[in-house]
């Protein structure tokens, strides 16, 4: 009969000093796009939040922004037209602000229509930019959908 002290030290062996599975080493061959199948061409999230059309015409530009402001997570959206910025944040007073400049390149503010509701701009000034608020619905979603189209006139 063996002692209990060559029991455990059999065992110990056995199970911890040579384990009977060997981990495999990483084949070097492989990159790890390969190992975990990830193609260059796709994207691994993908969430487009806002889309920007600018058609410029003879004596006209019109700009259309459309898509959704986060209202759980805000950030602030720029746009950039020939050096003026467009921007559209959501601030947690329940509504949506966007600054727009009064000229972009070679035209002047005229008009915005938001969400439905049309504004007629007057006293344009250059290097002035144009704040509107539009309030919003909290409960409605977590995206609130904006449809901007911006009208400005040759100067």
């Amino acid at each position: 009969m063996s002692e209990p002290g060559d029991k455990f030290e059999n065992l110990f062996l056995k199970e911890i000093l040579e384990p009977p599975y060997v981990v495999p080493t990483m084949d070097v061959e492989r990159t790890i796009k390969e190992i975990w199948k990830i193609s260059v061409d796709e994207s691994v999230m993908r969430k487009e939040m806002l889309r920007v059309i600018v058609e410029d015409k003879e004596d006209e530009r019109n700009i259309s922004i459309k898509g959704f402001v986060e209202m759980y997570n805000p950030m602030q959206y720029r746009a950039n037209v020939d050096g003026e910025e467009i921007t559209i944040s959501y601030l947690n007073n329940g509504k949506i602000h966007i600054q727009i400049p009064h000229f972009t390149g070679t035209y002047k503010l005229k008009e915005t229509t938001l969400n439905n509701t049309h504004i007629e701009h007057e006293n344009i000034i250059r290097g002035q930019i144009e704040m509107i608020s539009y309030p919003i619905k909290i409960e409605d979603v977590k995206d609130t959908k904006v449809v901007l189209d911006i009208n400005y006139m040759k100067i």
